[in-house]
């Protein structure tokens, strides 16, 4: 929806089966996409600290925050729907691998893609 919105991508330490757990679950959220919605209502809640849930409603941040912690991969001291893109750059940002445009970013993992089917090939 916003392809020049500036995005970053951090690496994050997990196990093998913390990896495909995860990888299922955004898997099965894509295959129900139109049931999940954003939390604009949840929004004032953040300002406040306070913290607020909506079943299938979240924030990019909030869903992210969610997903991570209930894999196990890390752990907030916060209510998941309080987490901010802020507070990923605080915890993860040194682990930086991307940053520019959602538009920046597919174009280049359209490329490596070709690159990995080319050298799968030879």
């Amino acid at each position: 929806m916003f392809p020049t919105a500036d995005y970053m991508v951090c690496s994050i330490e997990c196990s093998l089966v913390q990896k495909e757990a995860i990888r299922q679950e955004l898997r099965l959220a894509m295959q129900e996409r139109f049931h999940y919605h954003y939390a604009v209502a949840g929004l004032p809640f953040i300002l406040w600290n306070i913290p607020f849930y909506q079943e299938n409603h979240y924030t990019c941040s909030s869903y992210v925050a969610r997903v991570l912690e209930e894999y196990g991969v890390c752990h907030w001291e916060k209510h998941f729907s309080l987490v901010t893109p802020k507070d990923f750059m605080e915890k993860f940002g040194r682990k930086r691998i991307f940053e520019g445009s959602l538009r920046e970013l597919v174009e280049m993992s359209v490329q490596e893609e070709t690159v990995c089917a080319v050298e799968k090939i030879a």
